[in-house]
């Protein structure tokens, strides 16, 4: 069944809110980079330098993360705002994605069927 206007205003209401807290998170990650690398030194131990080095690759890779799905956010923003007969829409097999899973991932673009042949 598609969804109702009702449905899709809740479904861009998560969107939204998943939206901010995501740009907050990247925005966290961008002012302890700034930290990190102004407070680098090179005084530091080695093992200091290395453990440090870690907790940054470890950072950059869950920014990269928030930043995927950050993307995927947009994507279903636009989706919403733009093309409305779309969204809730699979784009693998054109049924409905249903209410309830884009209640629990609002960016889904795949029923779960689809997504289960994706993941393999």
């Amino acid at each position: 069944m598609a969804l109702t206007d009702r449905q899709r205003e809740e479904i861009a209401q998560l969107l939204e809110r998943e939206r901010a807290r995501l740009v907050r998170r990247l925005q966290r990650f961008a002012e302890d980079m700034g930290e990190g690398i102004e407070t680098g030194s090179f005084s530091q131990h080695m093992a200091e330098q290395a453990a440090a080095m870690t907790e940054r690759e470890t950072a950059f890779l869950k920014a990269s993360e928030e930043g995927r799905r950050l993307m995927e956010v947009d994507r279903a923003l636009d989706r919403i705002m733009h093309q409305r007969e779309r969204f809730g829409t699979c784009r693998q097999c054109g049924t409905d994605i249903g209410y309830e899973r884009l209640e629990a991932i609002p960016s889904a673009d795949l029923c779960i069927a689809c997504k289960r042949v994706e993941e393999g």
